[in-house]
């Protein structure tokens, strides 16, 4: 595990692109954009992603496997079926992340928003459903069971892992179902 502050990835960021996508270090290679609505590209195509802008910046190939509405996972006692735009039902990113197989990535991105939190999922604790036989319902265990199943299919690649943005529309101190803030 590595974190940066915001200067050094702003330095770390302009270092990969430049002038002409053609020189950026990212042309031609491939990279897996995963995640949530933060991270899909399709819908409003008036509306500028971070995927779309890594492409036109860089020149690099883009695999799309974001979905919308889509969480890390969803508990039991809270399950329900979570309905992406189109009125489908949506795999979470726990389930679809075991179904990936395109083996010729250079890069996963995996970036995620708060809709665990809006659906009540409970936190849980480090390692939960690791070694310890912990609880395999937290949003700990699939964010960890997620990760573990992105690099058991890509070994090899590089990741990138974007941390939960502040939830649109919401105050300081609101608080889903279960009392969290």
């Amino acid at each position: 595990y590595i974190g940066y502050d915001y200067s050094t990835l702003h330095s770390m960021y302009t270092s990969l692109v430049s002038e002409s996508a053609h020189n950026s270090k990212l042309f031609a290679k491939n990279i897996m954009v995963f995640g949530d609505s933060i991270m899909d590209t399709t819908g409003d195509t008036e509306k500028a992603t971070m995927p779309s802008i890594l492409v036109e910046k860089t020149g690099c190939n883009q695999l799309n496997y974001a979905v919308y509405s889509s969480g890390y996972g969803l508990d039991a006692e809270n399950s329900h079926t979570v309905w992406g735009k189109d009125n489908t039902s949506v795999e979470e990113m726990v389930t679809r992340s075991a179904s990936l197989n395109n083996k010729d990535i250079d890069f996963v991105i995996v970036g995620a928003g708060t809709n665990n939190w809006g659906y009540d999922t409970k936190l849980g604790v480090l390692n939960d459903g690791m070694w310890n036989g912990g609880n395999t319902d937290t949003f700990y265990f699939y964010v960890g069971e997620t990760v573990r199943r992105l690099m058991a299919n890509y070994p090899m690649s590089i990741y990138l892992f974007i941390t939960p943005l502040p939830r649109i529309g919401t105050i300081d101190n609101n608080k889903n179902s279960l009392g969290l803030t």
